[in-house]
């Protein structure tokens, strides 16, 4: 596969297609924050990852509001599930902070940490981003593979949605998501195919 036969993906959610039943991906809804001829890198959202931020903040030796303790940390995905990053509105930035797309950012921990640390801080004392996920792990494609799977029907893409992202409960984005596209996902085949 040449680079002219990629296609952007990111900045859009993708969703698991009945094929992917019984994976680890099973029902899923990912947001992917980048995609080029290198690979793509996203985040699971509607995966909890067992750990609250008042959890995550004992850990660090930090303390926070009250409203922050049962605040839930996702499971980004399976790749680098030490590796604790976070998605969230540009308003907050550090050295260790990517830009993306639409007033969105990834700050990732860097060699030290210090990034992941530092926004975390932030967010403890109610300086932080205005809208935010935790994360530890991601979802990560080598070059072409996530248009290979694209191509064997294991996702389909649903364009960016603010609210999908921050708002709505973890256990409703998977059909929010299928919701926005106009569809049922109980309702679709098993098996996928290309006409």
């Amino acid at each position: 596969m040449t680079t002219a036969d990629t296609s952007d993906y990111s900045h859009k959610f993708l969703i698991t297609m009945p094929v992917m039943d019984g994976d680890y991906f099973e029902k899923t809804v990912i947001y992917v924050c980048m995609h080029d001829e290198q690979g793509a890198l996203g985040l699971i959202i509607n995966r909890p990852a067992g750990l609250t931020f008042g959890k995550l903040l004992s850990l660090m030796d930090l303390r926070g509001s009250k409203a922050l303790q049962d605040e839930t940390i996702i499971q980004g995905g399976p790749v680098g599930i030490n590796e604790p990053m976070v998605i969230h509105t540009d308003d907050w930035q550090s050295k260790g902070t990517m830009l993306l797309q639409e007033e969105l950012a990834l700050t990732l921990p860097l060699g030290d940490g210090s990034a992941f640390y530092e926004i975390i801080t932030a967010i403890a004392e109610g300086e932080g981003p205005r809208a935010y996920l935790v994360s530890v792990g991601y979802a990560g494609w080598g070059s072409g593979q996530l248009d290979r799977e694209l191509s064997a029907n294991a996702w389909v893409t649903c364009p960016y949605d603010r609210e999908l992202l921050f708002d709505v409960p973890f256990e409703k984005r998977f059909q929010q998501a299928c919701q926005n596209l106009g569809f049922d996902m109980d309702l679709m085949s098993r098996q996928g195919g290309n006409a």
